[in-house]
């Protein structure tokens, strides 16, 4: 025994000859030999450790993670008990092993408990911040995976609830039946006959039009400033489309699929009575700059 073979980290080759040296009783220096007993004492601790780690590598259920963290330091104790010093590479992997557990058992307790159409925007701050610690710790890119797609869920269905929110405090007003315009004509389908209008109908049409242009320029109508842009209030109303297409991935309730679905319906009609308004101010832009030619 010298030395160097104890430094060799060999545990088996070291058992192997301690075990030859007393099945041969070869004298060896007391102080050597104590230190040759240390040496495989602190060996067989650290294949402990490192049996452990390999052993975690993947949990089935994360709730004996805490345990096995737990059962992984007493290894360390038990050297420290001995005042045996674990090497800093074994040390090191301890400290990894832990920190990659801990933020695994972390992640998945949220992807257990997280409900989707409950999401509250510091739930879905406190998930993406549990993701970056799990990459830095390299957890199973299956737990990230998940938890990024419940993230993305999560954030949709508090999108949806926003905006959906955001219709139902948009002020009511009453919206004038738009008539499809027969292209040949360009008069007015009649919705009973199916058919453009008769010169009489039309008309009268024309006359009530002429009403009620005039009383929508009394009209008193304040627009939240979050739809003051055309723009605005289209990218809303696509959104709130594209968010009820996904409604079974972002498990969407009943009760709020019928509310988005009549707040919606509202919304296309403001969008398209305000698209009527802007042509009508068109149009008397244009007439008041031809008397004024005149």
């Amino acid at each position: 025994i010298n030395a160097e073979y104890m430094a060799s980290g060999d545990l088996k080759a070291l058992s192997e000859l301690m075990e030859k040296i007393h099945m041969q009783k070869v004298h060896v220096d007391n102080k050597l030999q104590y230190q040759a007993s240390r040496t495989k004492d602190k060996l067989a601790l650290q294949e402990k450790v490192k049996a452990q780690v390999y052993s975690l590598r993947h949990v089935d259920n994360y709730k004996t993670i805490k345990k096995s963290i737990i059962q992984l330091q007493d290894v360390v104790r038990e050297a420290q008990t001995q005042d045996i010093l674990l090497d800093e590479d074994v040390m090191t992997l301890v400290e990894k092993e832990s920190s990659r557990l801990n933020s695994e058992r972390d992640l998945r307790f949220e992807l257990d408990n997280l409900i989707v159409n409950e999401a509250r925007p510091e739930e879905v701050k406190h998930l993406d911040e549990l993701i970056t610690i799990a990459k830095d710790n390299t957890v199973e890119t299956t737990y990230i995976t998940s938890a990024e797609t419940l993230k993305r869920k999560m954030a949709k269905n508090i999108e949806a609830k926003s905006i959906s929110k955001l219709f139902t405090e948009y002020p009511l007003r009453e919206y004038q039946e738009q008539l499809k315009i027969d292209p040949r004509t360009k008069r007015p389908i009649d919705p009973t006959t199916n058919k453009p209008m008769d010169a009489k109908k039309f008309g009268e049409y024309q006359k009530q039009q002429e009403i009620l242009k005039k009383k929508r320029k009394k009209e008193k109508f304040n627009i939240p400033e979050w739809a003051t842009t055309m723009e605005a209030l289209e990218n809303s109303i696509k959104t709130i489309e594209a968010l009820i297409a996904e409604k079974a991935e972002l498990e969407f309730d009943e009760q709020f699929l019928k509310d988005i679905s009549a707040n919606l319906t509202r919304m296309k009609k403001e969008y398209a009575h305000r698209k009527m308004l802007e042509e009508e101010a068109r149009q008397a832009a244009e007439e008041k700059k031809k008397k004024k030619k005149n």
